[in-house]
């Protein structure tokens, strides 16, 4: 009796080609499919949590605000005055600090603690209480919707996932990009809810909602690149929104200061 042998199909050490390839893949896929959904689970729980967070746990985050910060000029009499206002008016029970960050860029920021942040060249470049006004109260709307804490819980949260994935390797640079774009979308949902909450803060303020929109005309008419606006809605976009906004509550509208 002859016996021919006979190479076996598919054993522990030999792969069947094209069907190994697609195993691969599909395993692939789906670790990417778990950990991303495990990112927005954990990111939607993150901002749940925040909401409970004591406003004195919130006022102790210091360490969130650069250290460029403690070379700040000193508040000018006339935006400090703005600011108490607006801070008056806005019925927040934090505690706010305004820094002045000497840079010609036209930016502000809010960041955990109470602190905002505002550029002498943004300071500059308004030409009217109620301007300056709304940026202020835009800046503490992210604090009474605890954006501030929300932005940073994700942060932290990708932050773990990306290490957990990737470490330090190069391979991470992509994921961080669209760590970025993501962030970047995130934060201009949160502008729509800041610019509501500044404008019923300046009717409150003033007594009218005039110049809400004389800070982003003016940089549209200039034309040029301002670093608030990585961040932040287009002017155009951003100035229609506010005066649908003032159309649909009626609120009324004066000459500015």
């Amino acid at each position: 009796m002859r016996i021919e042998p006979r190479v076996p199909r598919s054993t522990a050490d030999v792969s069947r080609g094209s069907s190994s390839f697609r195993r691969f893949w599909v395993n692939t896929i789906l670790v990417i499919a778990f950990f991303g959904a495990l990112y927005l689970a954990l990111g939607w729980a993150a901002e749940g949590i925040v909401h409970f967070m004591p406003l004195s746990w919130e006022q102790r985050l210091e360490f969130t605000v650069p250290d460029s910060w403690d070379r700040e000029f000193p508040v000018p009499d006339h935006v400090d005055k703005v600011f108490r206002q607006v801070t008056e008016a806005s019925g927040s029970r934090r505690t706010f600090h305004l820094h002045m960050v000497p840079d010609r860029e036209l930016n502000a920021w809010a960041f955990p603690g109470g602190n905002i942040g505002i550029t002498t060249g943004l300071a500059d470049a308004v030409h009217s209480e109620e301007a300056l006004a709304f940026v202020i109260a835009h800046e503490i709307g992210h604090f009474e919707h605890r954006h501030t804490l929300k932005r940073l819980s994700r942060a932290v949260v990708f932050g773990l996932a990306r290490s957990i994935l990737f470490g330090g390797e190069p391979g991470a640079a992509p994921v961080r990009r669209l760590d970025s774009l993501g962030d970047l979308n995130y934060s201009r949902r949160q502008e729509r809810q800041a610019d509501q909450f500044a404008l019923d803060c300046l009717n409150r303020t003033y007594g009218h909602v005039g110049g809400a929109t004389d800070f982003f005309r003016m940089i549209e008419y200039r034309g040029f690149h301002v670093q608030i606006l990585d961040t932040h809605p287009l002017p155009k976009s951003r100035i229609d929104r506010i005066e649908a906004l003032i159309r649909d509550r009626d609120l009324p509208v004066e000459p500015v200061t």
